[in-house]
């Protein structure tokens, strides 16, 4: 089994590289160097394995989830490339792409599979940082394949030109990183290939992505502080405007404030006159405490 995937993950770089060999090709996505497509293979590049296309069991949710938990080894990124993130794909890459995934996966035909273009955006402050992966998708019995023939190429010049596209694509060059594998994946030896269980469930195994920030919403460091600050001193106005407020209303609600002067005289007078009885005060401390209540009246 091993051998027969091996085979066709060469079979399918000789596609990549040689466009010629699969001219026969069907669109559902291009903007530019970004696309997702159905590419035809001969019985040769098929190399006796048995695609199971058209796939319709695969939710858009699913693939989401799949490209969310894919990751390149930590150990091999170059520290001089500054990713905040080891996931090949951000949470927007994964929510746009796997809906055209899914779509061209049931449109594929058994000897179809799905060839991807992405380019990555990872800018380094104000310094534009792009990268290319293109990945062949297809579903065997072994899973959902990823076969990566550019893994992170770094994209360099103009390549949005349109009579440049083909070129620059060619001559990005895959940084020295690698796929790694966690649990529900399964690296394919001497590729840059993985194979996903479809049963698996990778959005509760694995841990949640950030979101991007909404740099729409993003405040100037300077305001912040500023409307942090406005809102501090609201919020300790609103404490003292209502501190004085509570105290009232609890004084209105307790028992003790809702007796007479003369009932609260009466029960000191009871008290001082049973310290008395038990022995506990003297003749003279009964009637010096005694003259003190009565003042109060």
């Amino acid at each position: 089994m091993k051998k027969t995937t091996l085979s066709l993950v060469i079979a399918l770089l000789f596609c990549i590289i040689h466009p010629v060999a699969a001219k026969d090709k069907t669109y559902i996505y291009r903007n530019r160097a970004d696309w997702v497509k159905l590419n035809k293979l001969s019985n040769k590049q098929l190399a006796g394995q048995t695609l199971m296309h058209p796939c319709t069991t695969i939710t858009a949710q699913q693939m989401t989830d799949m490209l969310n938990s894919l990751e390149l080894n930590k150990a091999k990124l170059l520290k001089k490339e500054k990713f905040d993130t080891s996931n090949i794909f951000t949470p927007v890459e994964a929510r746009k792409y796997a809906p055209l995934i899914v779509k061209a996966l049931e449109q594929a035909a058994p000897n179809q599979v799905v060839n991807m273009s992405i380019v990555h955006k990872r800018p380094m402050f104000v310094i534009r940082n792009d990268f290319v992966s293109v990945i062949n998708i297809y579903i065997t019995d072994e899973g959902v394949n990823f076969n990566f023939s550019k893994l992170f190429a770094k994209l360099k010049g103009d390549y949005k030109q349109a009579s440049r596209i083909d070129e620059s694509l060619n001559k990005a060059k895959s940084i020295r990183v690698s796929l790694t594998a966690k649990e529900g994946q399964v690296l394919v030896p001497d590729a840059d290939a993985i194979i996903l269980k479809p049963g698996y469930d990778f959005a509760s195994n694995f841990a949640a992505i950030p979101e991007e920030i909404d740099t729409t919403q993003v405040i100037p460091a300077k305001e912040k502080a500023t409307k942090d600050q406005t809102k501090s001193v609201t919020t300790n106005k609103q404490e003292t405007t209502n501190a004085p407020q509570t105290a009232k209303n609890t004084e209105i609600l307790t028992p003790e404030s809702q007796t007479t002067p003369a009932q609260d005289v009466k029960t000191r007078l009871s008290e001082l006159e049973a310290l008395k009885n038990q022995a506990l005060i003297t003749n003279a401390e009964y009637k010096q405490k005694r003259k003190e209540i009565l003042k109060d009246l």
